[in-house]
């Protein structure tokens, strides 16, 4: 038996019933293990959860990437639908402005010269082709 105030073998057996008595040393080797796998199963919580914490912050990093991978194949998509409405209005100016040297032929030369007619299908055939501002 040990003895529960020293440690040690047990000189008197059961005369040390203040300190809780004596012990039998497998009991004592029994409550010493299972007191070493309490520690390994705290450290073995404590990892848990700090694996369970980072698997959260992936999973909210992963919803984040999702959502602006959407958001940028939105933003792609209405880009590509901007490029080609810019376009379309592209060839509309360029089609008025060869309109506007067409009907202007048929103005007399003073007021071809007077509102400038040839500056003007230039202006829009420029902004036409993207030269102008």
């Amino acid at each position: 038996m040990i003895c529960r105030k020293t440690m040690t073998r047990c000189l008197t057996p059961g005369m040390c019933s203040p300190h809780g008595g004596c012990q039998d040393p497998v009991v004592a080797e029994l409550r010493a293990v299972n007191f070493d796998y309490q520690l390994g199963a705290d450290a073995a919580s404590t990892e848990i959860a700090r694996l369970k914490a980072e698997i959260d912050r992936l999973r909210l990093a992963e919803g984040d990437a999702m959502t602006y991978k959407a958001g940028m194949e939105n933003v792609a998509q209405q880009r590509d639908q901007l490029k080609a409405e810019n376009e379309a209005l592209r060839k509309a100016l360029l089609e008025a402005s060869e309109e506007i040297e067409t009907w202007g032929a048929y103005a007399s030369p003073y007021f071809q010269e007077k509102y400038d007619l040839s500056g003007c299908v230039e202006k829009f055939h420029a902004a036409a082709m993207g030269k102008g501002e």
